[in-house]
């Protein structure tokens, strides 16, 4: 007897959602139709936006992974955030399974005095803005001399690199042209990369260590001490090559650099030290191991001069709308990828993958073989239930009566070429569209318009946005950039919709009937004063759509309580906006964070 086709959604479509669909659409146990939803109109996640620009050989496994797509029986929907595009309940009346491929996009925090001043910052929010994540705000360097970066794994080193390599270095890389230009005005002369613990304990490949250390007309130097005590013996062959790599760096003489790069192990931030409000030194204190075998500090202290801190010591899951999470390992609760109900038993048709899965640890090729084992158990389970009722939803359907319509692949195929073309204008083998607005422009007319007819906003955008300020105040200098609304309101912020997009069933969309907007004009104002026509509040729509107010405003990646603002430009979608919330919680399928302790 011939099976039926299961459908299976995948919510994310970065590493962990691709070795997903990849591996499902291999087998041959079960005939399935997969469906990989994302809330980007461009796959890939951490692929596309977490590695270092420089690794293009990383890179590559996204064309890998881009042969997924060849296969009939996958398909991509962007432009879909889960709990406000789709919710947990409508997709389990729509698949047989669904597999939660999220990442993890919150941050550790130091919890130090001193750790909100402006230039303390996350190395995840650096890395989105310089990997042209459309979420990122702008990163300005002005008046930043010295720099650190907080913890000793890939993601410190990635950044360490950045920042010290000459940017005609990095000409050739698919940087956003607005990032290169930054790089090429900083003046950054020192980098800091503080670890806790000594070089044996760092957690960097020894690769990406060997190209940090190796870096043209650039001086090393390591914190006096760090290699006492090391027995080269007792280290595994990952662990030995840093430290060697480390000791001969430190040991080779530059006179003539331009530029140094300071390892500082052994050491912990206890202050961040301003004044007016902007980050001017680190207090580090030394530790070491007490006698009960835990770090501790032994109060000795100094100031490092810095006006950049960027912390990567760590990422946390988010909770998912209606999903079971286990707050404590921030993941959701699972056996194996089966997700756990609050019994401690498996719930019918619910997986995971990723960091959501297993919490922040491995590689991005770890979620290959991750993927492996959680679809190894979805195909048993499907096997084991071969008269299992068909779905009574059809999803795209159930959207197409909200109005919305998702992107498509072919739509991405679009954004690609547009991206090769622009970096062949300027001379690049690529340059990636890192705006929210540049990028719907590719996106096919019809679906751009659907997904954009109905704005929602928190109501502490609306000022800042008419104003173009920066409202994290990212500009060291304390300039106002116009260049970016931060897109964080507090948590609880009321986000009121505009009545001509329809809300999911039990949501609460508060209408804004009053703000009604011209074509090509700003909608992010308050309800009694619509924008005229053409204000451009930011530095995009000068460019890609003259005369049009762009409104491209975005939180970085799962800002507790943000609104994300995705504005369509009046040349494709007059008058229409289009903004989602991003609640603190991460992007459907960004993976952020996947490569935190390597590749």
């Amino acid at each position: 007897m011939r099976q039926r086709r299961r459908r299976i959604a995948i919510v994310g479509a970065g590493p962990s959602g691709l070795f997903t669909a990849q591996a499902l659409a291999a087998q041959d146990r079960v005939p399935v139709r997969i469906d990989l939803l994302e809330r980007l109109p461009t796959p890939y996640g951490l692929l596309r936006y977490g590695v270092a620009p420089d690794h293009e050989n990383i890179k590559a496994v996204a064309t890998a992974l881009a042969r997924t797509f060849d296969h009939d029986d996958v398909r991509f929907w962007g432009l879909i955030e889960f709990g406000r595009d789709t919710t947990r309940a409508e997709l389990l009346d729509a698949y047989d399974a669904v597999v939660y491929a999220v990442g993890a996009a919150e941050d550790v925090h130091m919890g130090v005095p001193g750790e909100d001043l402006q230039g303390s910052r996350s190395a995840r929010e650096f890395v989105a803005w310089y990997g042209g994540h459309p979420d990122a705000r702008p990163q300005h360097l002005r008046g930043v001399r010295g720099a650190a970066t907080v913890g000793v794994g890939n993601v410190a080193v990635d950044v360490a690199r950045i920042l010290l390599k000459e940017p005609h270095m990095l000409a050739d890389t698919d940087m956003p042209a607005a990032v290169l230009d930054e790089l090429r005005r900083h003046t950054v002369r020192d980098v800091w990369v503080v670890g806790r613990r000594g070089p044996q304990h760092a957690s960097y490949t020894t690769r990406e260590l060997r190209e940090l250390l190796d870096t043209p007309g650039v001086a090393v130097h390591v914190s006096p001490g760090a290699f006492d005590g090391i027995d080269d013996a007792d280290l595994d062959r990952r662990t030995r090559g840093n430290v060697e790599a480390l000791r001969a760096a430190a040991a080779r003489a530059r006179p003539d650099a331009a530029r140094r790069l300071h390892f500082a192990f052994w050491r912990r931030p206890v202050e961040m030290d301003g004044l007016d409000g902007r980050l001017r030194a680190m207090v580090l204190e030394r530790t070491r191991i007490g006698g009960d075998g835990a770090l501790e500090g032994t109060g000795d202290l100094e100031a490092v001069p810095v006006q950049l801190v960027l912390r990567a010591i760590g990422y946390r899951g988010s909770p998912l709308p209606d999903v079971p999470f286990e707050p404590n390992r921030a993941i959701v609760p699972n056996d194996e990828g089966r997700v756990l109900g609050t019994d401690g038993r498996p719930l019918r048709g619910e997986y995971c993958v990723g960091w959501v899965k297993r919490g922040p640890i491995g590689v991005i090729g770890t979620n290959k073989s991750d993927a492996a084992q959680t679809v190894g158990h979805l195909l048993d389970d499907l096997a084991a239930t071969p008269d299992a009722p068909a779905p009574t939803l059809d999803l795209r359907e159930a959207m197409r009566r909200r109005g919305f319509s998702p992107s498509t692949f072919a739509d991405w195929r679009d954004i690609d070429a547009a991206e090769t073309a622009l970096g062949r204008a300027q001379g690049r083998p690529r340059t990636k569209i890192a705006t929210w607005t540049e990028l719907l422009g590719y996106v096919d007319a019809d679906r751009a318009g659907a997904h954009a007819d109905g704005a929602t906003l928190g109501d502490g955008d609306a000022g800042e946005a008419a104003a173009g300020a920066d409202a994290a105040g990212t500009n060291l200098d304390g300039t106002d950039t116009k260049t970016h609304t931060a897109g964080v309101n507090p948590p609880g912020t009321d986000i009121k919709t505009d009545p001509s997009r329809p809300n999911l069933p039990g949501t609460d969309a508060e209408a804004d009937a009053a703000r009604k907007a011209s074509p090509g004009t700003d909608t992010r104002t308050d309800a009694a004063g619509p924008s005229s026509g053409g204000t451009d509040t930011t530095t995009h729509a000068a460019t890609a759509n003259p005369g049009a107010t762009d409104t491209t405003t975005h939180a970085a990646t799962a800002n507790p309580g943000a609104t994300d603002t995705r504005t369509h430009a009046a040349g494709t979608n007059p008058g229409r906006t289009d903004s989602g919330t991003d609640a603190g919680r991460t992007s459907s399928g960004t993976d952020a964070g996947e490569a935190a302790e390597g590749r």
